[in-house]
This record gives structure tokens, sequence and C-alpha cells, in this order.
């Protein structure tokens, strides 16, 4: 992964590109690659404004639907929900079998509070592209924690951890759904699982912020634990 002078040296050859006024398909590609560099920089407000500009000069309707998703992400960072879906749907009417497209108006749809919708646009995603990790996981996720069918959840994230076994938030998520399915006659047997799970996610490489997580979770199944005799 490149450093951020690697990447505003990029910035500056692409600049110098630009300053020759190349023609319109071209300028098109470079103002989508100086978008995405803006996007690594973390720096929305130039992203979209290129994103924008490639809008004025590109014909190429595969580009203009990840130009239109590249957008909906932008809007979506800075909680604009309702910009973010119009574009997010913008890309899907162009495409609507692309798994880019599919994808981003799923997170859309998730972040807005349509699970149901969000949960099929996962799956039209998966069926595109089986190999769309990320998709596979929201699709999980989504299903365990936002729509609280945890059983079907931890069938889709055990699936998930088998195919992407170093995953670390995959298996966290699995974890969660576990430790969220530990009442009834099987509390028991979930909280011991999940706490089994949630100590193998520690062995990957977890963010600090994941780190921490786990620790406070861990910490409450044990109280459960002791303060139930198990």
């Amino acid at each position: 992964m490149l450093n951020e002078t690697e990447l505003r040296g990029q910035l500056e050859a692409i600049n110098q590109r630009i300053a020759t006024k190349p023609d319109d398909p071209e300028l098109g590609d470079l103002l989508i690659e100086r978008a995405h560099i803006y996007d690594r920089l973390k720096d929305d407000v130039a992203s979209v404004k290129d994103y924008f500009a490639a809008l004025d000069v590109t014909r190429d309707q595969d580009k203009i639907v990840h130009i239109n998703s590249m957008i909906s992400l932008a809007l979506l960072s800075h909680d604009k929900k309702e910009e973010a879906l119009w574009w997010a749907m913008s890309a899907v009417d162009r495409d609507p079998n692309g798994e880019e497209a599919n994808y981003v108006l799923g997170m859309n749809l998730a972040i807005s509070e349509f699970h149901n919708m969000a949960v099929e646009s996962f799956k039209k995603t998966l069926d595109i592209n089986p190999e769309h990790q990320e998709a596979f996981l929201a699709w999980g996720v989504n299903v365990s924690k936002n729509l609280k069918r945890l059983a079907e959840g931890r069938e889709i994230l055990t699936a998930y951890t088998k195919k992407y076994p170093t995953d670390a938030k995959g298996l966290f998520e699995l974890a969660f759904a576990t430790y969220m399915s530990s009442v009834g006659p099987d509390f028991a047997v979930h909280l011991f699982k999940a706490k089994e799970l949630f100590e193998k996610t520690l062995t990957l490489e977890c963010s600090e912020r994941l780190v921490r997580r786990i620790r406070d979770l861990s910490e409450e199944i044990d109280i459960l634990i002791a303060s139930n005799n198990l």
C-alpha cells in the first residue's frame, strides 16, 4: 500500500498529464484515477469534485456506473443518505447486473434501514460474483444483526468464516451473532461457543478498536457465566 508521500507523487504526475489538455476519454480516466487517490487520502471534497468533472467528459457506460457508485459512497460517508441512495439507484438503473452497483445500493439500503432490500442487493451481488467478499459478510451481518434472524445469520457467517478463515471481522460477527443467540434452553451452549469464537478472533490480525470491543464482550460473558454458575 502506498504511503501519503507516494500518493501525492502520483497526484502530481496526474496533474501534469491533465495540464496537457488530453481528449475527453483520457481526461475522464485521469479524473477518475485522481479521484481514487483523493479517496485514499480521505479528501472527499476533492474526490467528489473530480467524479462530477469526469461525468461531464465520460461516455463509457461502465465508467459512468462506477462514478455514480463512488459519488454515492462519498455522500454516504457524510450522512447524506437521500442523495447517496439516489446516486446508487442511478448506478443500478444503468447497470442492473453490475456487482459494484448492486453492492453499493445494498450498503445504502442497509444504512437507511431498508434491511430486507439490502439483503436482496447483497445476495444479487453474490449471484453476479460469488467471490465478492464484502457482499458475503454484509449479507450475514444484515441478516443476523439487523433483521435479528440469528440462526440464519449464524449459518451465513459460519460459511463466510470457512471461506475466509483469517478475516477477523467475519469471525467477530459470527461470535457476536452466537452471543446474541444465548437465550432459552441453548443459553449456555451459545454463551461458551461465543466465548471460544471471541478468543479465536483475538488470534487473528485485529484493529485496536476491535480488540477493545472483544475484551468488553468477553468480560460480559464471564460475568454471565459466573452469575449463572455455569
